[in-house]
Order: structure tokens, then C-alpha cells, then sequence
């Protein structure tokens, strides 16, 4: 009876770390590979931003960044970005929910989400283009 409860245990913390391995630190592969990720990602914005904010004063008198880039425009891609992760993660908690229908709903609003970034992305870069700013 007893090797049966431990059988079941270690089955069931099996399933929990989706068969993932375990490092010396304790958390799985997967895990320590997604905090890395997020760490470099927080250190490469932290650099641009910084940069940003060094040099924003410093530009010619012919074109500045505020000129150059459309904040606002920027902005509302940033925020459809961002609210198409959201609608993935709920996707997600659908799907292990096994609820068949919100799953599909929050996949078709992720997708219309992610259609619609990457076509404010074609825009501002064709503008980029046609106002000059491509690789020269």
C-alpha cells in the first residue's frame, strides 16, 4: 500500500514538471531557461532605455527621435503586444481547463491580436522607408 502511495506520488510530481529535468539549483531546465531569458531581456530594455535617455537631448537640430518614431503609435503596438500575450495565457488556462470553447475564442483573439501588430509593424517600417530611414 505504501509503494503504491509513493509510485503515485513521484508519478504525480512527474506530470507536474511536464518531464522536464531538474538542475542542482533545484528548479527544472525549462524554468531556470525561461528566468534566464527574462533576465537578458530585462538587461537588453534596461540598456536601451538608458541609452535613450542619455542621449535624447543630444541630436541635431534637423531630426530628433520624437521626428523620427510615432510614440503614440509605438505605444498602442506595444499595448496590442502585450494584451496578445494575455489572451495566450488565458488561452493556455483554457485549454488545461479542457473548456473547448474559450480555448478557441482566446486562439482567435490572440491571432487577430497578433495579425493586427504585425501590420502596424509593416506600416511604421514602409514609413520608415519612404521617409528615407532604411539601410543606407
Amino acid at each position: 500500500m505504501a509503494d503504491t502511495a509513493v509510485a503515485s506520488a513521484a508519478a504525480h510530481d512527474a506530470h507536474d514538471d511536464h518531464g522536464a529535468h531538474h538542475t542542482s539549483t533545484g528548479l527544472s531546465n525549462n524554468k531556470l531557461a525561461m528566468w534566464m531569458f527574462l533576465g537578458s531581456e530585462c538587461l537588453l530594455f534596461g540598456g536601451l532605455i538608458s541609452t535613450y535617455m542619455l542621449y535624447r537631448g543630444r541630436h541635431s537640430e534637423n531630426l530628433g527621435p520624437d521626428q523620427v518614431w510615432d510614440i503614440p503609435f509605438t505605444s498602442a503596438s506595444s499595448f496590442v503586444l502585450l494584451m496578445s500575450s494575455l489572451t495566450m495565457v488565458l488561452a493556455v488556462s483554457s485549454a488545461h481547463r479542457k473548456d473547448d470553447r474559450n480555448t478557441k475564442v482566446w486562439l482567435s483573439a490572440t491571432a487577430l491580436l497578433g495579425a493586427l501588430f504585425v501590420a502596424g509593424q509593416v506600416y511604421e517600417f514602409t514609413t520608415f522607408y519612404r521617409e528615407g530611414l532604411g539601410f543606407t
